[in-house]
């Protein structure tokens, strides 16, 4: 059975568990979908990646595909065999929640204006603080 890394992300997980793989799974790393030859395609039974298009050459025999993102939006479900379950990653809720908290609090009060004059001015004044009366909540 060999499974395919493909895309940066992929390549780096394949290098972080490695050594956990067992060791008749042959695997094969291709950090570049633009270096994806034909013959590694075909030959792929599982498919590690966030990205598969329809250019890419045939995988006939994938029976498994395993996202490295959150999402399968990048992977084309068409360009696929027919009735290869897609798996994605989780674990993602609370990195994507504070996330979404921090960017609303950084465009709310501003932070990459304050920030660019800071770094202009190398000064806190004029600051936030003498910008007018206090913002309202999110």
């Amino acid at each position: 059975m060999k499974a395919l890394f493909l895309g940066n992300v992929a390549a780096d997980t394949a290098n972080g568990i490695r050594a956990e793989l067992p060791p008749e799974l042959q695997v094969e790393i291709v950090a570049d979908p633009k270096e994806l030859s034909p013959a590694i395609a075909a030959q792929t039974d599982i498919l590690i990646t966030n990205i598969w298009r329809a250019a890419y050459p045939p995988a006939a025999r994938v029976r498994l595909v395993q996202s490295v993102a959150t999402g399968i939006e990048w992977i084309e479900q068409s360009a696929l065999p027919r009735g290869a379950p897609i798996c994605n990653a989780y674990g993602h809720e609370t990195a994507i929640a504070e996330y979404v908290l921090m960017v609303m609090l950084v465009w709310s009060h501003r932070f990459r204006e304050i920030e660019g004059e800071f770094r202009r001015r190398s000064s806190w004044a004029p600051s936030w603080v003498k910008s007018g009366s206090p913002h309202g909540e999110i």
